[in-house]
């Protein structure tokens, strides 16, 4: 992660100091006995008869990402002693389950696998090559890193295998342990998960023939990234005190009984994900609203959205300010490999548009769509 973090001293002392506050006659708080895993009520403060209890009988679930240094095992036992002593229980995702949640949230809000590049232990593709002489000299551009490198095939310390399929179709295998131990590397973002395998949402590679790039089109491809030093828990059936978790775990050097080694943890970078509405109760807020259309047939263009009366154009991704002090954001984006076109409206209005719907409209291909989606974020 790019962001420094505190050391867990100090992130506890002024929470300690807080408490002592707090706690003193008079100074009682909403949020003293807040735990948003329990039974919690909803309050407006210029509202005092408002009181709204929800979500009092569901469990709560949350993930924990750590970047692991040291055995790992130990590492297991003190997030899951930490996790019993706060009132849940977790079990932690398969490497596959954590390669695919990196690779989206590096697509999201970030993380490793935005900025760092993904080391791949195999990738097996298949392609059709309509025309493609076999017999001319063949090597192969790779174009998943962040330079091109060039590669050899069916060379005896080279790492790609080059195949004839027949019926214009060839099989191309990556596989960094026969090159003398050089890696493959890859952008985290280009990955995608598809079943139970991954591959990339473009073509990675260039295939060379007589050093000319053939046309290329890919039957199917599996790509094996290396597992990172990441494990990700998922705690369920939690009905205790996250606060209380967060201080098992940073708050203490975890001494392991059956190891006698110590562990430590420091708090990196916290998200914490909500589903929230935003309807016509005052200014001070956000409207979001995302509409995904499936099978769509390429790039949109003429993307709008209204709201209120009111008619956004679209800002391609960037944040455009109204001049009143407020700004709105409205974009698209498409998947060529699944073929999903989403498109993204964030508004932060200068006065209340009193309304809670966004109307989508667009054109694909000379067709326009149109689609009301209920305002909130998401």
């Amino acid at each position: 992660m790019s962001h420094a973090s505190p050391r867990p001293s100090a992130l506890l002392a002024p929470l300690a100091l807080a408490s002592l506050v707090l706690a003193a006659p008079g100074c009682k708080s909403p949020c003293d006995d807040f735990n948003a895993f329990g039974r919690y009520e909803q309050f407006d403060e210029k509202d005092a008869a408002y009181r709204k209890e929800i979500k009092a009988d569901e469990a709560g679930k949350f993930r924990v990402v750590c970047f692991r240094v040291g055995d790992k095992a130990v590492i297991d036992r003190a997030i899951q002693k930490a996790t019993s002593t706060a009132g849940g229980s977790v079990q932690e995702l398969s490497e596959r389950e954590v390669v695919a949640a990196l690779i989206e949230f590096a697509r999201s809000a970030g993380g490793p696998y935005a900025s760092r590049p993904v080391q791949l232990q195999k990738y097996d593709v298949t392609v059709k090559a309509e025309g493609l002489d076999p017999l001319l000299p063949i090597s192969v551009r790779w174009k998943g890193d962040v330079k091109p490198v060039d590669l050899t095939v069916n060379e005896p310390d080279s790492m790609v295998t080059f195949l004839e399929l027949g019926a214009g179709e060839f099989k191309l295998i990556f596989d960094p342990s026969k090159a003398k131990g050089v890696p493959l590397y890859c952008r985290g973002p280009e990955l995608e998960p598809r079943g139970a395998a991954f591959g990339f949402r473009a073509i990675p590679f260039e295939l060379l023939a007589n050093g000319q790039a053939t046309r290329l089109e890919v039957v199917t491809e599996d790509a094996q990234p290396v597992a990172p030093e990441v494990s990700i828990y998922e705690v369920g059936n939690f009905s205790g005190n996250l606060n209380l978790f967060l201080c098992q775990v940073l708050g203490q050097r975890w001494r392991d009984e059956q190891s006698s080694k110590v562990a430590s943890f420091d708090m990196v970078q916290t998200y914490v994900w909500l589903n929230g509405t935003a309807g016509s109760g005052g200014g001070g807020y956000t409207i979001r609203a995302e509409w995904t259309q499936l099978q769509a047939d390429g790039e949109p263009s003429d993307v709008v959205a209204k709201i209120g009366g009111k008619e956004f154009t679209d800002t391609k991704g960037q944040v455009q300010e109204d001049g009143k002090g407020g700004s709105y954001l409205l974009g698209a984006t498409f998947d060529l490999s699944t073929r999903a076109l989403t498109l993204r409206f964030e508004l932060t209005p200068s006065e209340d548009p009193k309304a809670e719907q966004v109307e989508f409209s667009w054109t694909v291909n000379g067709k326009k769509y149109t689609e009301v989606v209920q305002a909130r974020s998401r």
